[in-house]
């Protein structure tokens, strides 16, 4: 039996298992599964879990367009967003499952995790299920909410709907869902008479000894290549950074090169492009940016075009729109007023293409006149620029320098920044010297679930291999 046959028959039997357990009815619900050549199979629309024919099973390509089968369920963009999000996930399923669903009618629930730690097993596979407010059945803006979620969670809780699960098998999937409704179960019961739960401690020590898996536990790191490895040139340093130990890299601009070049780095390397910069003007000259220039919208919009050419080409989800320098030919207002327009013009364009737009405040030391400088800057900006696909690119070096109260800052802010970038303060070397405990912040990035990268944007002391000892002990 082919893996592909196996799998769609495996499909299928947890499909019957779920339906004749009373996890589903009728037709509500879907599952799907990647394949070995990375094209997914998901149940059909209108299909029952009870009577599924695993040979007409819809197939998706990777992207998520129907290439074979029934017709797929309305409901793809969820599953699409969740393997976008989390390479490690293999399966997806989402239930109707009547504990979930009732818990998901509830009032008053804690949208960051609906679900307290009542017991050790949902904190050992789940950890915490955050709560999505309701939008209809096969709306896209599920797969949205989902998309900036699944970094941080394998499951979520759709309001007056059902759960979506995922795992990097089926099987665990499934485990998943059924540790998620055997809580949901507990919670509703016991909730009017009173309960104990996990202590902080307890749930910390739980996270350590039973991690889900490594890419839920441990933030990622990549290596920015305009700043390390600077003993070689530009595009020897991807090979570099991987044979480092970094999975992932960033730089400042990529426009020197073809995009196909940097992609062939990636693909040989098995590099994740993270992030790049749009272009920023005349750099040399001392341009940091236009977005907040009035009189270079177009230049802006051109420069919007190119970066999302590079980052289809390099696969990469994110990128960063650098707000340029105050002009005393215009007000602050003027000026405030122009970069909300752009951002939020840029951002429509790369909304079409799942692509985040950051900014990112700079200190006023490193940086002098810059329009951007601080986070409560950029939080008071987000509402105003109003799209979803806007997030704070947080350098905690120059929030340190700016701010300082990291930690703080980081809880303030969490769910409004999608990237984090640090350097040693003062000096910008190395994050294992200087004044902020990075190894702490890392442990306190862990145990609250951040899954986005850690850019490395510092200069190193010597040869970047040689100060890569921080990297070692912080990804043992």
């Amino acid at each position: 039996m082919s893996e592909e046959k196996a799998l769609r028959q495996e499909l299928a039997d947890w499909a019957k298992s779920m339906f004749n357990r009373g996890y589903s009815s009728g037709g509500a619900g879907n599952i799907s599964a990647k394949l070995p050549d990375g094209n997914i199979i998901v149940t059909p629309t209108n299909s029952s879990f009870g009577d599924l024919d695993p040979e007409r099973l819809s197939k998706l390509d990777p992207e998520g367009n129907w290439i074979d089968g029934d017709k797929p369920t309305k409901e793809v963009s969820m599953h699409m967003a969740m393997y976008r999000q989390r390479p490690d996930c293999q399966a997806v399923v989402h239930l109707h499952s009547p504990w979930l669903t009732a818990l998901s009618c509830l009032s008053g629930l804690d949208n960051r995790n609906c679900l307290p730690p009542i017991t050790p097993y949902y904190v050992m596979r789940v950890g915490k299920l955050p709560l999505i407010e309701y939008l209809p059945p096969g709306d896209d803006r599920i797969g949205e909410e989902i998309e900036k979620l699944a970094p941080n969670h394998n499951a979520v809780l759709l309001s007056n709907h059902g759960p979506v699960v995922g795992g990097k098998t089926l099987r665990q999937a499934f485990f998943n869902a059924e540790e998620l409704e055997d809580t949901a179960r507990l919670y509703i019961t016991l909730r009017q008479q009173g309960f104990t739960t996990l202590t902080a401690e307890q749930v910390s020590e739980l996270e350590n000894r039973y991690p889900k898996n490594e890419a839920l536990k441990m933030a990622k790191f990549a290596a920015n290549l305009s700043m390390m490895f600077n003993e070689v040139p530009f595009i020897q340093r991807f090979e570099r950074a991987a044979q480092a130990g970094f999975s992932g890299v960033e730089y400042l601009f990529p426009y020197e090169e073809q995009p196909e070049a940097i992609a062939e780095q990636l693909k040989k390397n098995g590099l994740t492009q993270v992030l790049f910069n749009m272009p920023a003007g005349d750099w040399a000259a001392g341009e940091r940016g236009m977005a907040s220039i009035p009189g270079r919208e177009n230049e802006f919009a051109e420069g919007v075009q190119t970066a999302l050419k590079y980052a289809k080409a390099l696969g990469c989800k994110q990128v960063h729109a650098m707000a340029g320098k105050l002009d005393a030919k215009f007000t602050l207002e003027e000026q405030r007023a122009c970069f909300i327009k752009n951002i939020q013009q840029a951002a429509d364009v790369m909304a079409e293409h799942g692509i985040r737009v950051l900014i990112e405040p700079i200190n006023t030391r490193d940086m002098p006149g810059y329009f951007l400088t601080t986070q409560k800057q950029a939080e008071a900006l987000l509402p105003e620029i109003n799209r979803e696909n806007v997030f704070i690119q947080l350098d905690l070096y120059h929030c340190q320098i700016m701010e300082g109260d990291l930690l703080k800052t980081i809880e303030r802010l969490w769910g409004k920044f999608s990237h984090i970038q640090i350097a040693s303060v003062p000096y910008r070397h190395e994050p294992d010297s200087g004044e902020v405990n990075y190894p702490w912040i890392f442990n306190q990035l862990d145990q609250m679930g951040y899954q986005g990268w850690l850019g490395c944007e510092y200069h190193p002391a010597g040869r970047t291999e040689d100060g890569l000892g921080w990297l070692k002990k912080a990804q043992p």
